[in-house]
């Protein structure tokens, strides 16, 4: 089990300190025109919900996203070595969201990586999926189509360090790589994620 990092502890750990990035106030910010159209608009969360959200660029060597090269978390060694030194080539938009549904508070992160290719986008989408699948907490496989329109897209679900849920989308659309992760209390917060994936499978 100690070969594979649990898909879990790196979400958690990414949620937690998006949660505290989320008490700095930022001005606005405009996404890049091709990652602003992939990317969660504000109007597609779900009715009742309040979001408050937070948006920039990052770098390879910012330790708090997931395809982060100092601090990774969701892509096991193995896959890392296959993959090689673009695995950490990207151009990334980062978008983090407190949410709340009236009951209970959680976190969602909306992350797009442009790659120089869709095979390379492709295959750390792969890779992702792959680490994701070996992770001993993974409960759930969402059914998904294999393909929606341009869109190749994989979620799952997983328990929590502290017995919530944490569910992941990966998507690959061209070069891009769409990652979708939301932490809450168990069930609160799936109908909702699954609604958001609708939209990104449609992009």
């Amino acid at each position: 089990m100690k070969r594979f990092l649990l898909i879990t502890t790196g979400a958690i750990l990414l949620l937690s300190i998006l949660f505290v990035r989320l008490a700095t106030a930022r001005p606005s910010f405009q996404a890049p025109p091709e990652m602003a159209q992939i990317a969660l608009h504000p109007q597609e969360f779900p009715e009742g919900w309040t979001v408050r959200t937070r948006e920039g660029v990052t770098q390879p060597d910012d330790t708090w996203h997931p395809l982060s090269r100092v601090n990774p978390s969701l892509i096991s060694e193995t896959f890392r070595k296959e993959i090689g030194d673009f695995l950490y080539t990207y151009t990334a938009y980062y978008q983090e969201n407190q949410i709340w549904n009236g009951r209970f508070s959680g976190l969602a992160g909306n992350y797009i990586y442009q790659y120089a290719s869709e095979e390379q986008a492709r295959k750390v989408g792969e890779a992702l999926v792959a680490s994701a699948r070996q992770a001993p907490n993974l409960f759930k496989e969402y059914d998904l189509p294999a393909k929606n329109g341009s869109v190749w897209g994989w979620a799952g679900k997983f328990r929590g360090e502290e017995g919530g849920d944490v569910d992941l989308f990966v998507g690959t659309k061209g070069p891009f790589l769409i990652l979708l992760i939301v932490d809450g209390p168990p069930g609160e917060f799936q109908r909702g994620f699954e609604q958001l994936v609708g939209y990104l499978l449609h992009r």
